[in-house]
């Protein structure tokens, strides 16, 4: 991370990243959460904290694109992100996203998600299935007590 070459093509992608318009995915706040908690931003990650918060839906969790319905991969995501920039335990986002997870997770272990694309919205995929599946586990596992 103190490479000199890291620095320099983290801040050539912050500068692109910065002039571009807001994305309409829940990835792009995550992003955007992640980078400035990694670069100590206090100030945007505390933006980026309030933006992806006002995101969250009312049954707790996230939508891939954040206008659609709540899916573990927007969900684990966002809470993974949330957890990452140090968003406590208690926190009622914190609370709502681990319960969306934990009622939404089916008898196999995995989570329903369905595609991304146009095409596949309607249906659950196999592969959104797969990433749904990580991203929960991986904002879940933020989650346990250290």
């Amino acid at each position: 991370a103190d490479d000199p070459q890291n620095q320099k093509t983290i801040q050539q992608a912050q500068a692109f990243i910065d002039k571009s318009t807001p994305g309409k995915s829940t990835e792009w706040y995550v992003m955007k959460l992640l980078l400035a908690t990694s670069q100590k931003q206090d100030q945007q990650r505390d933006q980026m904290i309030q933006q992806l918060q006002s995101l969250q839906h009312d049954d707790g969790g996230w939508g891939w694109l954040t206008s659609d319905p709540s899916d573990a991969l927007g969900t684990g995501m966002a809470l993974y992100a949330l957890r990452k920039a140090g968003v406590d335990l208690e926190a009622d986002p914190v609370r709502r996203a681990e319960q969306f997870l934990i009622s939404t997770q089916k008898k196999d272990g995995s989570w329903p998600v369905k595609g991304t694309k146009a095409k596949k919205k309607d249906r659950i995929e196999e592969t959104a299935v797969y990433w749904g599946t990580t991203w929960a586990l991986l904002g879940l596992l933020e989650c346990l007590p250290q």
